[in-house]
C-alpha cells in the first residue's frame, strides 16, 4: 500500500519532494491537517526514502467538520473512528517510525513549538477566511528564517477564504503558486521566510514611452517600489520627457516612425539600458499592486522568471482578471522581445540558466483599457506589414483574423481564419481553440449549420489533445451551442468529460429529455397533443387515468409523463381498421415503458375494452376514448366506461375533426357534437374534444391554456 491508495484530496507530491530535497538534515516538518492520511503517507515515504533524519509532525483533531458528517458517521458504524483510520493507513504504508501525530487543534498544536523551529510547514487544515488567517498567523512565527510555509487550494472560486487570508497576511511579501500534479489550474501557495544572510535583490523598472503625459504620476509611483528606472521614449511630443528627468528617471531617446514602428525593438533598447540581473517590464496605462521584492531574493537562484496575475480594467466594473500573461519580471540577460507588435518576451538561454524557469505569483498588474479606433488600426496596420513580408507567420495572421472578427467582418474573417488554421500547427497552439470555436460562429450565423458544427467539434478534438483550460473551453462552446441548437445528445455530450458538469441541472435535464420523457421515437397520429395532457395532469392531479386505445403507447406515456397518479392503457394490441395492423405493438410499449421507468405509474391490460370494464373497480379522473372510431362504437364506450368517471372528471376524445380518412368513416366528430356537456374542441392533429360535466374546469381550460398556441 503507499499513499495513493488513501482517500483524501492531497495530489501534489512534486512540492513534498522539493521541500524534502531542499531542507537541511535534522529539519523540522510540520503538515496541519491530515485527514486519513495521505498527504502524511507522501510525506513519510519521501522522508523514509531520503537519507534524512527529518522530524515530522502530523496534526489534526481527527473530528473532521460538518461536510465530513456522512464519512464520520459510516466509521462510527464500523466501530472505528477517524483517526484509528488514520493510524491503520500510516501503519499500512509502513512509516509510523517517520510520523509523530499530534491530535489536537490548530492553536493548541502551535503553542507546542518554539518560534523560528520549523524548515517546511503545510496548512491544509479549515478553508475559510477566518481560520486560514489565524492557521497562518499563529504558524508563520515558528517558520525558521529561510524556512518554507505553503498551503492547499489558493483558488477564488471555490476557497476564495484561503485567497483573500494569504493575500492578507503576506501583502508585502513574495508568494509563490504552483500549479497542482493533478489539477494544475489549482494552486498551491508557498512562500520562504527571509532569512538575514539572503542577498538583497536588486529590480530595475524599464518601459517605452510615448506622448505618457496623462500617465506620469501613475508611473512615478509605480517606480517608487524598484530601485531603479530607465525608459526609452519613442518620439513624445508633449512633455513626457521633461516631466519624467525632473522626477529624476533615466530617459533614452530612441524616436521612430509611425510606418516603421517597431515596439519590440523599443522595449530591448530600453532593457539594454538596465544594469540590474533583475529586470521588470511595466507601460505607462498599468498598476502594479503587489510587487515587493521583500522575500524573492531568497528564492531568485531558482528561476528566470515570476510570472504575474493580469487584469483588466475596462474603466466599468471591478477590474477582470486575463489569461494573458507573460514574463514581466525576469532575469534581464535571459530574455529578448520579439514581434513588432503584440510583443512577447522570449527566453535566451545562458550557460548559468540554460533553461526557462517560471512560476506564478500573486504580483498583480491591472492595465487600464483605453481602445481608440486609431490604436487599433495602428496595430493592425503594423500586422499587416509584418505579414507581407512574412507570409507563412501565422502570429501576423490571427491578429489579422482577430481583427476583423472584432470588427464583424465576417468575409474576411473567414478568410484569415481559415488561412490561420492551414498555418499554425495542430493540437499544440491553443489559439487554434479560438479560431476553430469563432469560425464556428460566424458559419452558424450564416446558417451553414454542418460547417459550424464541424468547427466546433474540432475545437474539441484539439482541446482534449491539450487538456486544462482548453479541452473546458472547447467543451464550454460546445455546451453554449447545445442549448441554442436545444439539443440533449449535444449536451450531454459536451457536459460528459466535465467533472463539474456531471450533476448540472442542464446536464440531468438533457438526460431526462433524452432517455425518460423522450417519445420522439414512438408512431403516433396523437404527438400534437402531448403538451396539453402532461399540463392537464398537471392541473387536475388524476389518481386515475385511463386510456382507451393505446395503440404504440404514445397517448398513455404522455399521461404519465409527470409521474402523478396512475395510469391504464387499455388495448387488445390486435390493430384495427382504423390504425392497421399493430402485431408487435404491446411488447414495444412494454420495452419503452421499462426505457422509462414507468413500471411504477404505468399498467398496460391486454384485451377488449367490454371485457375489462366487467371487473373495472376504480373512479377514473381522466377518460381518453381513442379505440374503434365509427360512430356507434365511440358511443358503445362512453355508455361503458363514463359511468366509472367523477363527478369532476374529464373525457377526451381523439379525431373529433375528420369523418373520413383512407376510406373509413370516422364517427367521433358526429358523437362528440351531439354530447350534452361542457366542453372545448382542439382543432390540430386530428382533432382532440374535452368534455367535462364539471362547467368550471372546462372554462379554466379555455382561460389558462394557450388554445391558439398548443403544440
Amino acid at each position: 500500500m503507499n499513499w495513493k491508495d488513501i482517500q483524501g484530496f492531497f495530489g501534489y507530491p512534486s512540492l513534498f519532494e522539493r521541500a524534502v530535497k531542499c531542507c537541511p538534515n535534522k529539519s523540522v516538518f510540520v503538515e496541519v491537517g491530515a485527514w486519513m492520511g495521505r498527504s502524511t503517507c507522501c510525506m513519510g515515504e519521501l522522508i523514509k526514502n531520503s537519507d534524512k533524519n527529518i522530524e515530522f509532525y502530523s496534526i489534526d483533531t481527527w473530528e473532521g467538520s460538518i461536510e465530513h458528517s456522512d464519512i464520520i458517521d459510516d466509521l462510527n458504524s464500523k466501530n472505528t473512528t477517524l483517526f484509528e483510520q488514520y493510524w491503520n493507513n500510516i501503519k499500512s504504508c509502513e512509516i509510523d517510525d517517520y510520523v509523530i501525530p499530534i491530535q489536537a487543534t490548530s492553536l493548541d498544536a502551535a503553542s507546542q513549538f518554539e518560534d523560528e523551529s520549523i524548515d517546511f510547514l503545510h496548512i491544509d487544515a479549515a478553508h475559510d477566511y477566518e481560520n486560514v488567517l489565524k492557521d497562518i498567523q499563529n504558524w508563520f512565527p515558528k517558520v525558521k528564517p529561510g524556512g518554507i510555509i505553503s498551503g492547499d487550494d489558493y483558488e477564488p472560486v471555490c476557497w476564495g477564504g484561503v485567497v483573500k487570508a494569504v493575500n492578507e497576511y503576506f501583502k508585502g511579501k513574495s508568494v509563490l503558486l504552483i500549479g497542482r500534479d493533478d489539477f494544475p489550474l489549482a494552486k498551491i501557495w508557498y512562500h520562504r521566510k527571509k532569512s538575514n544572510q539572503e542577498n538583497e535583490m536588486k529590480v530595475t523598472l524599464y518601459a517605452i514611452a510615448k506622448n505618457e503625459e496623462k500617465n506620469i504620476e501613475k508611473f512615478l509611483k509605480n517606480a517608487e517600489k524598484f530601485d531603479d528606472v530607465v525608459v526609452v521614449d519613442t518620439g513624445s511630443t508633449d512633455d513626457t520627457v521633461q516631466l519624467l528627468k525632473d522626477s529624476g528617471i533615466k530617459v533614452y531617446e530612441h524616436p521612430q516612425t509611425r510606418e516603421e514602428f517597431d515596439f519590440s525593438v523599443a522595449r530591448n533598447r530600453a532593457l539594454s539600458y538596465v544594469e540590474t540581473d533583475w529586470a521588470f517590464a511595466l507601460d505607462f496605462n498599468e498598476d502594479v499592486d503587489e510587487f515587493h521584492p521583500d522575500g524573492f531574493g531568497v528564492i531568485s537562484d531558482e528561476f528566470t522568471t515570476f510570472r504575474h496575475l493580469r487584469f483588466d480594467d475596462n474603466g466599468t466594473d471591478e477590474p477582470v482578471q486575463s489569461n494573458e500573461v507573460h514574463a514581466r519580471f525576469h532575469r534581464t540577460k535571459n530574455y529578448t522581445w520579439v514581434n513588432a507588435v503584440h510583443e512577447v518576451p522570449n527566453f535566451i538561454p545562458t550557460e548559468e540558466y540554460p533553461n526557462d524557469v517560471g512560476v506564478d505569483t500573486t504580483i498583480k498588474i491591472t492595465k487600464k483599457i483605453n481602445k481608440t479606433v486609431d490604436k487599433e488600426l495602428f496595430y493592425f496596420n503594423i500586422c499587416e506589414r509584418e505579414h507581407e513580408k512574412d507570409p507563412t507567420n501565422w502570429y501576423w495572421i490571427w491578429f489579422i483574423f482577430n481583427h476583423y472578427y472584432n470588427v464583424k467582418n465576417f468575409e474576411k474573417a473567414l478568410e484569415y481564419g481559415q488561412e490561420f488554421l492551414d498555418v499554425s500547427k495542430p493540437y499544440f497552439d491553443s489559439f487554434r481553440i479560438i479560431a476553430f470555436i469563432r469560425l464556428s460562429q460566424i458559419l452558424l450565423s450564416m446558417g451553414n449549420v454542418q460547417r459550424g458544427m464541424n468547427y466546433a467539434f474540432h475545437a474539441v478534438s484539439e482541446g482534449m489533445n491539450m487538456g486544462g483550460f482548453h479541452l473546458s473551453q472547447a467543451f464550454g462552446y460546445l455546451f453554449e451551442l447545445s442549448k441554442r441548437l436545444n439539443n440533449p445528445n449535444l449536451t450531454i455530450f459536451a457536459t460528459g468529460f466535465n467533472p463539474d458538469m456531471l450533476s448540472s441541472p442542464e446536464r440531468l435535464q438533457a438526460i431526462d429529455r433524452l432517455f425518460l420523457t423522450n417519445l420522439e421515437d414512438v408512431p403516433s397520429c396523437w404527438k400534437g397533443h402531448r403538451k396539453f395532457a402532461e399540463w392537464l395532469v398537471t392541473q387536475v392531479k388524476p389518481e386515475v387515468t385511463v386510456d382507451l386505445g393505446v395503440d404504440w403507447g404514445f397517448s398513455t406515456f404522455c399521461f404519465a409523463m409527470p409521474r402523478i397518479g396512475h395510469v391504464y392503457g387499455v388495448d387488445t394490441f390486435e390493430g384495427d381498421q382504423f390504425t392497421g395492423g399493430n402485431h408487435g405493438s404491446y411488447e414495444y410499449v412494454l420495452n419503452k415503458q421499462e426505457k422509462l421507468i414507468m413500471k411504477d405509474n404505468v399498467t398496460f391490460i391486454k384485451g377488449l375494452f367490454d371485457e375489462v370494464a366487467k371487473t373495472w373497480d376504480k373512479q377514473i379522473d381522466i377518460l381518453h376514448i381513442d379505440g374503434d372510431h365509427a360512430y356507434e362504437s365511440v358511443k358503445h364506450d362512453y355508455e361503458t366506461w363514463s359511468p366509472f368517471v367523477k363527478e369532476n372528471g374529464v373525457i377526451l376524445f381523439h379525431d373529433t375533426c375528420i369523418e373520413e380518412l383512407n376510406g373509413n368513416q370516422y364517427g367521433v366528430k358526429k358523437f362528440f357534437d351531439e354530447l350534452d356537456l361542457p366542453k372545448v374542441t382542439f382543432t390540430h392533429t386530428f382533432g382532440l374534444g374535452v368534455a367535462s360535466k364539471n362547467k368550471d374546469l372546462i372554462e379554466f381550460i379555455k382561460n389558462n391554456f394557450d388554445l391558439n398556441n398548443p403544440l
